[in-house]
């Protein structure tokens, strides 16, 4: 592509980068100043190390390993695209060596966040990566087996701007040995990127990484291990992401989450897939997340913490969570293959938390076998709660379409509807809706059958699309996601 049809692709998804004049970090570096002025750094093989004084070529931009292209966008403190090699797997099984120029600041990086295996983002860089992907694959040891040598991909530091697009990240590990007692553990996480900058991922793939510790093995007297937050993502910056998946992520430790955002991350057109044990697979921590177009295919939970939760448009097989802060909802589908659909509220009663829904669709929540008395509700409503719901519908779950704990509110506003006579001011009906399904947009929809008692039932005050992105122009809008 282009550079300058690159940078149209960036400015269409509101990314904004300042393009200065090529300075150099050292500027004695024989050949930089001509290799930061090329138009892209190009990898021309699936090789992952180089020696860290080796530079790409400064005529041509070309790069003979995934190293060479990295350190040399690094040193460059222009924008700088890496062009990776098409399907190409770059296998790493340690970090890479830093050049003498950025090798301070990635032992301050590692000393203080964790290991890091490339090098650490500072400047302004955009990875082209043309279907490739980087894995992180280490030989089993006598005494990790095989969580020996620990690192995540990319660490953004604040004033940093990655953009990944087209790119695979796989089996990336954080945890960190400290002493016992004494060290901030709070900023500690992040299987494959922790991101204190600003991070834009365009279809970009987050495959099996993980936060966890060797599970047999303890470090020497007055150490301990820490995994903390983010199996795949760790956010304490500025996070967008269009497009990819996050799958088969792990963690393990307090507060376990594949996502952990704690500023600001968006989420459009995002598959969320696997399983985090045994937490949540989306955290968001005081800061603001939104959620559109997205699928959650994970009985794992989105957990609001505190700060502000949006989810539109999108579809989550397991539930969602208001411990704290506000949660907002709307033309979104829950249940299904999960356990709950939505629970407002924290187990201890502590905090406020606020809940708004508008055509939302919560049908068919499961009973589990291990958990037959606590699972298979639609909208759980705890004390301290206030939730209001408009034009939904939560049917046919499998113990129960609404519970209100005594403190817990529960508003009806519109016309919504249940099908057990358990949600306070709701119309209690047969639904008559067909399965969980590909009903055209990009998240699997219920849609209402002939002759269903949702079809037109919602007055006109309702969004001007549904779930999938069709219009509900036809007169009176639908209760619920999707209007037929």
């Amino acid at each position: 592509m282009a550079r300058e049809q690159y940078f149209n692709y960036l400015f269409v998804l509101s990314v904004s980068l300042s393009v200065t004049g090529c300075t150099t970090i050292d500027q004695s570096l024989e050949g930089l100043e001509t290799l930061c002025a090329q138009s892209s750094l190009k990898v021309t093989t699936d090789r992952v190390y180089g020696t860290r004084h080796d530079l790409c070529e400064p005529e041509t931009g070309d790069c003979t390993s995934l190293a060479q292209a990295l350190t040399t966008a690094t040193l460059c403190e222009s924008d700088q695209p890496v062009l990776l090699l098409a399907n190409a797997t770059y296998l790493m099984d340690r970090p890479m060596p830093m050049h003498p120029s950025i090798r301070r600041r990635q032992v301050n990086s590692e000393n203080e966040f964790g290991a890091t295996g490339l090098p650490v983002v500072a400047n302004n860089i955009i990875i082209e990566g043309n279907g490739a992907s980087i894995r992180r694959e280490v030989d089993e040891s006598p005494e990790l087996g095989a969580l020996a040598n620990p690192f995540r991909f990319f660490h953004v530091m604040d004033g940093g701007f990655l953009s990944i697009r087209d790119l695979t990240l796989e089996n990336g590990l954080f945890y960190k040995v400290i002493p016992s007692a004494g060290e901030d553990i709070r900023q500690l996480g992040g299987g494959a990127i922790f991101n204190q900058g600003t991070l834009r991922l365009f279809n970009t793939h987050f495959v099996g990484n993980s936060t966890r510790r060797p599970p047999s093995h303890h470090p020497e007297p007055g150490l301990q291990y820490v995994t903390f937050r983010g199996a795949a993502l760790f956010n304490l910056g500025d996070l967008r992401m269009v497009g990819g998946r996050i799958d088969k992520s792990f963690a393990a430790g307090p507060l376990r989450s594949g996502v952990w955002n704690e500023r600001l991350a968006t989420f459009d057109y995002v598959l969320f897939e696997g399983s985090v044990s045994p937490y949540a697979i989306i955290v968001n921590a005081g800061g603001e997340m939104r959620i559109t177009r997205s699928s959650v295919h994970a009985t794992n939970l989105i957990d609001n913490y505190s700060g502000d939760l949006d989810i539109s448009q999108s579809q989550s097989d397991g539930f969602v969570t208001g411990a704290g802060g506000s949660v907002t909802i709307t033309n979104s589908t829950l249940g299904g293959a999960g356990h709950e659909g939505v629970i407002c509220g924290p187990a201890d009663s502590s905090g406020s938390p606020t809940l708004y829904m508008e055509n939302v669709t919560i049908a068919r929540a499961r009973v589990s076998p291990r958990f037959p008395e606590s699972t298979g509700f639609g909208l759980v409503v705890r004390a301290t709660c206030s939730a209001e719901v408009k034009n939904s519908v939560i049917a046919e779950n499998g113990r129960q379409d609404c519970v209100v704990y005594a403190g817990g509110s529960l508003i009806s506003s519109g016309v919504n509807m249940d099908s057990d006579n358990s949600c306070t001011g709701f119309i209690t009906v047969s639904p008559r809706i067909g399965e969980l399904r590909d009903n055209g947009g990009p998240t699997r929809t219920y849609m209402p059958l002939s002759g269903s008692p949702l079809i037109d039932a919602g007055g006109t005050s309702c969004p001007p699309i549904d779930q999938r992105g069709f219009p509900r122009d036809d007169g009176a809008c639908d209760v619920g996601a999707t209007e037929r």
